[in-house]
């Protein structure tokens, strides 16, 4: 398996490739989630916040206000929870899935 040679070290004179390709694909990755997210998800539409931080933000439901470009402007369903107390937040729209 890849990560077990790599952790033994058959791989230390590529790691830095490996790196930056692993690199590359996670932000291919986000982008096609964003773009997915931003086509499917409409104002009003309730979501699932995931890979945020504050991590207790993560599994609580918003509602969807508004979008820009790559962001979702989202309230907290359930009320204020920690520093998300006043208005809508703004969070990438790869940190959302749809109910």
């Amino acid at each position: 398996m890849l990560v077990s040679d790599i952790i033994s070290g058959k791989h230390d004179a590529e790691l830095d490739e490996i790196s930056n390709a692993v690199n590359q694909r996670k932000k291919l990755t986000r982008s096609q989630t964003t773009a997915m997210a931003m086509a499917t998800i409409k104002i009003g539409d309730i979501v699932i916040l995931k890979n945020l931080s504050p991590k207790y933000v993560n599994g609580l439901k918003a509602k969807v206000m508004g979008k820009k470009r790559t962001k979702l402007s989202v309230q907290l369903v359930d009320g204020a929870v920690g520093r998300f107390s006043g208005g809508p937040v703004n969070v990438p729209a790869s940190c959302v899935d749809p109910v």
